[in-house]
């Protein structure tokens, strides 16, 4: 018997006989299915959404529990579960919630105080509801003398109408009410009673667009913060802010009493009901905690780094067993000068990452086809650079912790501090630079090595570094229901300080066995021939002390005792840490903070006055003169407040101007009450506003995105909802309109795993819910027409189109140029950082000839790469995630508006390899590698002999990201071409400056081969490999620039 091919079914197993049927191990079955939806994302989110739109529509529905504007709870309810909630767990939700309460009592609350001040500036505090509510004994109908014309009891029975109105309206939307009410009125009593009314003063239209344009100013200034997260904040205070000020044109019919009490009180009363909604959801149903999140992608990411280190150490492996064999790594072409072979690294790197965006880059880890018999194929493995991307998924996951406070009813790991988890974090992207170095290099460096002894040591080293991250992992997800996931309970322990120096030990003794033995000049013009076998042995040293500080954090995060190993070379001083740090090292502390400063507004607050002392800052610089005005003018910040600022001003203007001269220009105030409200609630622009503050955006892309997106959306999911309620039985029917809703948000909810289907969910069911609840009899007694759902998509058109043209119109500013950018001074701090490395590595030879004194420039630290590098490539991560149309979509308006520029994604993998190589270039500065036994007197002047080379090279490129940037901001044909054959003359410059480098590496290795090396000449030599690579990078991107058309793209509509 024997195993023969799987045949049909996976799992399948067969004996070597001919005519048997496959035996089938396991098949699954309906249940199997049923089970796995059940158990699925996609489940969960629906469950959730359901319940909590139902928890919404009770406040519609049940008599004793509704109130005015309770039909808004369940519209915005899909904002806050979709899109604000920024994912299902507790402290998404949680901060889904708070967010509404909190814009509403800041932003509303503002609104509300714009609207009342303009009201009481005018003169009068009536509305028109006052005086139906003052009944027969109003001064003012006291004086109607067509009481004469009319039986005493017949005006009292109208008048009397009037009164039942008003007290029976009081907990429902009066001016909703008002146009059908006075279709009852006698011709004759209607027209007299609407001249006796006080005319508005037309001051009150004038202040409440002059008041909005004031104070939204700081709100816009606000909005257009370079943090995500601040700018989706004042957004939202933005949008209550104008909508109460839009509703505030109701204040002649309702009057400020009612305005405040059934307007502003509603609003308030939707941001609670929406927040109750979603703690019920959160801690009811599907509980999922961000804390458990954090660890599950966590020991994802060193499940993939585990497996990433494994093939790397098969591959330094499988190179000795092909050394062994004969096999020749190099063959050299001698017509080829060192320029050609340069340049024709450089051209296949510009491919290689053409290709990686096209999905079809060839995996350099796998094994070559030919002479494969003695192995097993291996299973593919994520890069370095896809790893280290997905360590983004766990700072996301880290903000929405500060929001879920770690109790046992929430998350399995209680207590869990989450600033330990940022320590984990910041230690495995330590890590995965190293490792994405080493993946660069290990073949090259192996082949290197092999020519100088046995690669064992080096490969068991790897491996036994693969075999400790994957058991990290496996702790960091091992939270089963019943097993201690923390403590000293936990079956996994770490290893002790013994290990880690045995690690180094054989590190060393391989490295000075090994080194001083082997021809590092393997050939001279070849890529090869950059002295990567030392580089991937410091590699190697540095592995070890980052994977030991990793595991510090995650025995400390962990509560794991850490005896074992030196906390000295890990953990901070105590005392150095300031307030900040010691409040957010608390597990309970930071949650509560941040949602008391949510809930009561005092961070939208707190954002607004600091808005107020940059508008003061800032107007100083205006009213000065030169190049500090200059700079403030021209920074997109500032350009995207005041075009947020301009459009929303526009906006409210618009709408006030339209209820004013249109709507309430009559002499007959009844008339003018009939006509405002009726407009307001059948024309809605309401609907307007809200689409104008959400779709005016920093980028022309993602304007177009959101109001194109909207539109389409508001459009299908108002029509559903209005077929919903053609039949007049069901629609009157609270059990229908209760379950209809859940069942439709329900089923929306099974596609919210994939973030980007979020916003249009998002906007299908708040439509679907704005039209159904109220159309509902009950809520805002309207029945069943028409105008609810057209008067919601017309609004939502024409809000939609004039977001577009303010985007594109005024002061334009495209996604595709505001990466660009960011990648530019990302190229531009990356070699200014180059810069100060090689001046380093001079101090550095200098000390060690004892011609200076130690008082030089501060070391740089891995923050500075950071900060120059990682932080501006997240930002262009986030744009190409969030503004650049989605295909998936699956609607054709929605992706081919605007195509996606392809360069953009090729310039980010490149940079990202230039922060690599820049990180570790920094980190080679504290590794403490080589034995005490080397020879430390004799210093080779390395840096000394190919000083005017590098800063050759370091000029060339420095006028090759000068190009760039001309490229990158061109904006017509003829300009780029230009720009490009420029670009593509210092690229060149570039290419034989680095050639001229090379070669002089290659006559200092011919004089210096048979030296004993010290520890600074072994680090400079790595570090200045390092330097080569970096400049590679920038010769690659330029090629690429050149040769790409980076910039036409976004133009074309």
């Amino acid at each position: 018997m024997g195993r023969g091919e799987a045949m049909g079914e996976p799992g399948a197993i067969t004996l070597d006989k001919p005519n048997k049927k496959a035996f089938v191990l396991w098949k699954p079955t309906l249940w199997d299915y049923i089970c796995k939806f059940i158990l699925s994302e996609s489940f969960a989110w629906a469950v959730q959404n359901a319940v909590g739109v139902l928890f919404t529509v009770l406040f519609s529905v049940v008599w004793r529990m509704t109130f005015t504007l309770a039909c808004v709870s369940s519209a915005l309810y899909g904002a806050g579960a979709q899109v604000l909630s920024l994912d299902r767990t507790v402290g998404g939700r949680l901060f889904g919630g708070t967010i509404f309460v909190g814009c509403m009592l800041s932003g509303g609350v503002t609104g509300g105080a714009i609207s009342s001040l303009a009201w009481v500036a005018h003169g009068s505090s009536k509305g028109l509801y006052h005086y139906f509510e003052e009944g027969l004994e109003s001064p003012l109908l006291q004086n109607l003398t067509i009481v004469q014309d009319f039986e005493k009891e017949e005006l009292r029975t109208i008048l009397g109408q009037g009164i039942s109105f008003v007290e029976s309206t009081t907990t429902q939307t009066v001016a909703r009410e008002l146009p059908e009410f006075l279709d009852n009125f006698n011709e004759d009593i209607f027209n007299a009673l609407g001249s006796l009314f006080p005319r508005i003063n037309n001051a009150y239209w004038a202040l409440l667009i002059v008041f909005f344009a004031i104070v939204s100013l700081p709100f816009a200034v606000a909005r257009a913060h370079q943090n995500l997260k601040v700018g989706i904040l004042m957004a939202i205070a933005t949008l209550f802010m104008g909508s109460q000020v839009v509703f505030a044109t109701l204040t002649p019919v309702l009057g400020i009493r009612q305005y405040w009490t059934q307007i502003v009180s509603g609003y308030i009363k939707v941001a609670l009901v929406n927040c109750g909604a979603m703690c019920c959801t959160a801690l009811l149903f599907f509980v999922k905690s961000s804390h458990d999140s954090v660890r599950i992608q966590m020991s994802q990411v060193l499940k993939d780094t585990g497996s990433l280190l494994s093939r790397i150490a098969s591959n330094v492996n499988k190179q000795e067993l092909d050394h062994k064999g004969g096999k020749q790594f190099f063959t050299e072409d001698q017509n080829q000068t060192v320029y050609e072979v340069v340049m024709d690294e450089v051209k296949a790197l510009a491919e290689d990452s053409v290709l990686d965006e096209e999905g079809k880059q060839k995996d350099t880890n796998k094994f070559d086809e030919e002479e494969n018999v003695f192995f097993v194929p291996m299973p593919s493995v994520h890069s370095g650079f896809e790893i280290r991307g997905n360590c983004q998924a766990i700072e996301d996951s880290l903000a929405i912790c500060l929001f879920e406070t770690p109790l046992p009813e929430i998350t399995s790991h209680v207590g869990a501090r989450r600033a330990d988890f940022v320590d984990i974090l910041e230690g495995l992207r330590t890590m995965l630079s190293t490792v994405c170095c080493m993946e660069r290099i290990h073949m090259n460096a192996s082949q290197e090595l092999v020519s100088g002894g046995d690669l064992d040591p080096l490969t068991t080293v790897l491996a036994e570094l693969a075999a400790i991250v994957l058991n990290m992992s496996h702790v960091l997800s091992d939270m089963d229901l019943w097993k201690p996931c923390k403590g000293e309970k936990v079956s996994w322990k770490p290893q002790g300080k013994e290990f880690w120096n045995t690690m180094q030990q054989k590190l060393v003794k391989f490295s000075d066995q090994t080194i001083d033995t082997i021809n590092l000049k393997v050939s001279s013009k070849s890529a090869s021939s950059q002295n990567d076998a030392m580089l991937l042995v410091l590699n190697c040293y540095s592995l070890i002390q980052d994977i030991k500080g990793c595991e510090f954090q995650v025995c400390k995060a962990l509560d794991i005792s850490v005896d074992a190993i030196d906390e000295s070379e890990n953990k901070p001083e105590a005392e150095s840490r300031g307030l900040k740090e010691k409040i957010f090292s608390n597990a309970y502390l930071p949650s509560i903070i941040i949602h008391g400063l949510l809930l009561s507004g005092a961070a939208v607050y707190g954002l607004v006055i600091m808005s107020c002392i940059k508008l003061i800052k800032g107007s100083k610089l205006v009213l000065s003169s030169g190049k500090d005005r200059l700079e403030l003018l021209r920074d997109r910040h500032v350009q995207f407040a005041f075009k947020y600022w301009l459009g929303l001003s526009l906006t409210i203007m618009s709408i006030v101007l339209i209820l004013w001269k249109e709507k309430f220009s009559s002499e007959n105030q009844l008339q003018n009450a009939y006509d405002l409200t009726y407009f307001f609630f059948v024309w809605q622009p309401i609907y307007f506003w809200i689409t104008a503050a959400i779709c005016i955006q920093f980028q022309v892309e993602a304007a177009a995105f959101r109001a194109v997106l909207r539109t389409t959306m508001t459009a299908i999911g108002g029509t559903l909802g209005w077929f919903t309620m053609m039949n007049g039985r069901l629609a009157n029917n609270a059990v229908f309109i209760g379950g209809i809703t859940a069942l439709f948000n329900g089923f929306c909810a099974l596609a919210s795993p994939i973030k980007e289907f979020r916003y249009s969910l998002f906007l299908a069911t708040f439509t679907f819910n704005a039209v159904v609840v109220c159309q509902y009899f009950g809520c805002c007694d309207v029945a069943g027409e028409t105008n609810i759902y057209g008067g919601k998509v017309l609004s939502t058109l024409l809000g939609s189109v004039y977001s577009i043209l303010v985007s594109w119109c005024i002061l334009p500013y495209y996604t595709s140029t505001r990466m660009l950018d960011i990648e530019h001074d990302v190229l531009k701090d990356g070699l200014s950082l180059l810069k100060q490395l090689h001046e380093q590595n001079e101090q550095e030879v200098l000390q060690a000839k004892d011609e200076v004194t130690p008082q030089c420039k501060s070391q740089l630290s891995l923050k500075a790469v950071t900060d120059a590098v990682d932080i501006p490539i997240t930002a262009v991560h986030k744009e190409l995630e969030l503004n650049i149309v989605d295909k998936r979509q699956f609607l054709l308006l929605t992706w081919t508006l605007l195509p996606t520029p392809k360069i953009v994604p090729l310039l980010k993998g490149r940079l990202e390899a230039m922060g690599v190589f820049l990180r570790e270039a920094i980190k080679l500065n504290s590794t403490p590698l080589w034995s005490s036994e080397r020879n430390r007197n004799k210093v080779n002047s390395l840096l000394t002999e190919i000083k005017e080379d590098v800063e050759r090279a370091l000029e060339a490129s420095e006028v090759v990201v000068a190009e760039c940037k001309v490229t990158m901001d061109a904006t017509s044909r003829r300009t780029l071409n230009n720009a490009r054959v420029n670009l593509a003359s210092k690229v060149g410059a570039l290419g034989k400056a680095r050639a001229k480098l090379r070669e002089s590496f290659i006559k200092w290795d011919e004089r210096h081969r048979q030296d004993k090396w010290s520890d600074i000449e072994l680090k400079l030599l790595a570090r200045s490999q390092l330097l080569i690579y970096t400049l590679r990078e920038i010769n690659v991107i330029g090629l690429l620039l050149s040769e790409t058309e980076a910039t036409l793209d976004r133009d074309r509509w």
